[in-house]
């Protein structure tokens, strides 16, 4: 089983003790600095949280207006006493404080929740590329928009988020497959798809500069503007953009003309999003095929395939990480609008009149933070729902797109994903994708705004009832009736099939249409005399039609899916974001990764045992000072450093320093022993602070290297570390030298009298 442990680094090439090389601040300066960042974040966070908790900013508005209104009342009645001269005026003025004493709490409460963390793009951005975690494809030549290349770090990074990804939604389930469709798609499949006539973004060209814009982009920024101003009411700037995504392109003008006046804009045109190519010397341009938009259609187009892989039963799910492309009009803001890009999808296939498994009572207390189609409507804010409520309310079209919020919520959980900057939004009715029955976008707060990271769409039998009827193949399932009903059975064959050996595909289709498509070839034959299958005309006289009724104890249906889909650039994005950090005191740029997350770094001394334990690493033998090294690491987020210095070598027995990234601690611990810590620390077995009461800190050994094991042992015993009966062993043994050493007899006989006593 593959584990990606914590970052630690080899720090070799020092003059002297690592000591000796000191930051421009003292330590416990950074220590006291690094505290009181860590506690803000904390208390940032838990305030964010608190806010959907309590259903939304509006009700905590709501509390600061009662308050508000109940200070002006009291303070009007002391007013009223003091010309009445009332004595118990004072008694009055006390309770006013308290009250104003509440509402600048609260005042302070909204304002740590709303004024987001102070987040540094340039420092950002700077550290990003420095490091190359990700950069621009083709930079030596200017760079490609939408097109990005990720380095060692960021591919590192990026295949750990799928590895989480699989571990939530793939790994455990024997009902869920892998698959890998291709990425270049005939065009017949997109056809029988609908993209090819669909999968388009409204455009519009400014005449004057020639710059193409999305129309839904160029309208919300506009829109949003002119909040700042009194020219439209909110309501109606709140009603314009629910119509920005409108596909009439007569609204579209009409908006464009109120918000952009005389300015010259060209009429709204559907731009195709699809890239495509021509498959093969095709001079007729008819092999057209595309690069895929998304994953899904593969795994569409071999559904028959996959049910009889799973013995023709319902339900099952197929899981897919891939590439796919979209030819975006205009591809900016980094990661979020790419042109290439990975999209980590899985297609849930069920039977719609077949129970689901019952969740466990942890996910349907779970409380999600939900943004409703009504609430939007409405002018609502985000609520906190548990999953139990939300099933209640039926806002989600099925039970099974809820349980997928949950594990939605979880993945993000592991991967340490702000959950104060995440909302599950409902889709409005005109947001719709033309294959969505419902759809919730995961939404993350960057320092772009909410971003759309993915979507949990119910699909329904859309997919596969379009390419049934595109195709001609048979893509329904069976479910078993209660008791045998009486229905009308369709038979259909070509009376000659010799006559059709020049076009087996005639003969393929037939022998695959379906008992729907044999109704309709009959009815068609009633009325016209004749149909077209493949692209060759069959006559009524040419096929055999059968009818006959039949007592069936099954029934055939098409399966209805749902599809969680995530984009991979875009959450990497999100993850990033919400772990730098800068400290105030020495100016370091980092990451707070989770560690599960990170590359490893390590000694060659523990190398060997890292590998059988198969913790990813490599090492780092570079000639910079400990203290850049420190810098360097920290800046990618590498949580722990294993630290060889002089004193490895110079004292029995072998010790190396770990150090902590969050708290700068350092703990000596025996090269024998460090592997399996770091192993600890990686898998979350064990925590830093909880290894603070069994391990020495680096001050503690430096104060007499040469006592290393005795002072470690007694350190654990005063901590009420649990001992082996071979710890034991060793503890006493080392008591021994020392009673030796010191010539105290009395001493080394109580020591053989307990030995004694535990044999």
């Amino acid at each position: 089983m593959y584990k990606c442990g914590c970052g630690v680094k080899r720090f070799l090439g020092l003059s002297g003790r690592f000591q000796a090389v000191a930051p421009k601040n003292s330590k416990s300066e950074v220590l006291l600095g690094e505290a009181k960042r860590r506690e803000l974040e904390t208390l940032r966070r838990q305030r964010r949280f608190e806010l959907w908790t309590l259903e939304g900013q509006n009700l905590i508005m709501q509390k600061l207006g009662h308050i508000q209104e109940n200070i002006r009342k009291q303070a009007n009645s002391i007013k009223k006493m003091k010309q009445d001269e009332n004595p118990y005026v004072k008694d009055e003025i006390s309770v006013l404080k308290k009250m104003k004493k509440e509402l600048e709490e609260l005042e302070k409460q909204i304002l740590l929740a709303m004024v987001d963390d102070p987040f540094d793009s340039v420092a950002f951005s700077q550290t990003v590329k420095n490091r190359f975690i990700y950069a621009q494809s083709g930079e030596i030549y200017g760079g490609g928009a939408g097109l990005y290349d990720f380095g060692p770090l960021g591919s590192k990074l990026k295949n750990n988020v799928i590895r989480e990804w699989k571990n939530v939604f793939v790994d455990g389930r024997p009902d869920v497959f892998e698959v890998d469709t291709t990425i270049m798609t005939p065009e017949r499949v997109l056809q029988g798809s609908g993209h090819t006539e669909k999968f388009a973004d409204l455009m519009v060209k400014e005449m004057s500069s020639g710059e193409f814009f999305r129309t839904d982009q160029l309208l919300s920024s506009q829109i949003e503007k002119e909040k700042q101003s009194s020219k439209y009411s909110a309501q109606e700037l709140e009603n314009d953009l629910l119509l920005v995504d409108s596909s009439d392109h007569s609204i579209i003008q009409s908006l464009l003309r109120k918000y952009f006046g005389e300015k010259n804009f060209s009429p709204p045109t559907n731009f195709k999003l699809m890239f495509s190519c021509k498959l093969g010397p095709d001079e007729s341009g008819e092999n057209i095929g595309f690069l895929r938009p998304e994953t899904s259609q593969g795994v569409f187009s071999v559904f028959q395939r996959l049910l009889q892989h799973n013995n023709s039963k319902l339900p099952f799910s197929v899981a897919q990480v891939g590439t796919s492309f979209r030819n975006e009009i205009k591809a900016s803001g980094g990661l979020l609008r790419c042109r290439e890009f990975q999209m980590m999808e899985l297609q849930h296939f069920h039977d719609p009149q077949a129970g689901m498994a019952q969740l466990s009572s942890r996910q349907r207390d779970q409380v999600l933070p939900v943004l409703s189609r009504e609430a939007q409507i409405s002018g609502g804010s985000i609520q906190a729902m548990s999953v139990k409520n939300i099933l209640l309310s039926k806002m989600v079209s099925s039970p099974i797109l809820v349980s997928y919020l949950v594990k939605t919520f979880d993945f993000l959980m592991k991967l340490g994903i702000d959950q104060s900057k995440i909302r599950f939004r409902q889709q409005l009715d005109h947001e719709l994708a033309h294959y969505a029955k419902d759809c919730w976008d995961l939404e993350i707060m960057t320092s772009q705004g909410w971003v759309e990271c993915g979507g949990l769409a119910d699909r329904g039998s859309y997919d596969l009832k379009k390419h049934a009827d595109a195709s001609g193949a048979n893509l329904m399932a069976e479910r078993q009736l209660a008791s045998p009903k009486q229905v009308k059975m369709y038979g259909i064959k070509i009376k000659s099939p010799k006559k059709f050996k020049k076009t087996p595909k005639v003969l393929s289709s037939v022998k695959n249409l379906n008992q729907t498509q044999i109704a309709k070839i009959s009815e068609s034959l009633s009325l016209s005399g004749s149909i077209e299958i493949e692209g060759v005309e069959l006559k009524k006289s040419e096929l055999v039609i059968k009818e006959e009724i039949k007592n069936v104890q099954v029934e055939s249906f098409f399966p209805e899916v749902i599809e969680p889909s995530f984009g991979l650039g875009r959450i990497l994005l999100a993850l990033l974001e919400h772990s730098f950090q800068q400290r105030e005191v020495d100016g370091r740029k980092f990451f707070t990764f989770p560690p599960s997350l990170l590359s490893n770094s390590v000694a060659r001394l523990i190398c060997e045992e890292l590998s059988s334990l198969s913790v990813d690493y490599r090492v780092d033998t570079g000639g910079k000072t400990i203290g850049r090294k420190y810098s360097l690491n920290d800046e990618i987020g590498v949580p722990y450093g294993i630290v060889i210095d002089f004193d490895t070598f110079r004292y029995s027995p072998a010790t190396v320093s770990i150090r902590d990234r969050d708290t700068l601690s350092q703990l000596r611990v025996n090269v024998k022993d460090a592997a399996s810590f770091i192993n600890q620390l990686s898998t979350q077995e064990i925590t830093f602070a909880m290894a603070e009461e069994k391990y020495l800190f680096q001050e503690e050994f430096l104060d007499s290297p040469d006592q290393f094991e005795l002072r470690e042992n007694f350190k654990r015993a005063t901590n009420g570390v649990k001992y082996s009966e071979r710890d034991v062993g060793k503890l006493l043994a080392s008591l021994a030298d020392v009673a030796v050493q010191l010539g105290k007899p009395e001493l080394l006989m109580h020591i053989h009298s307990f030995k004694r006593e535990m044999n």
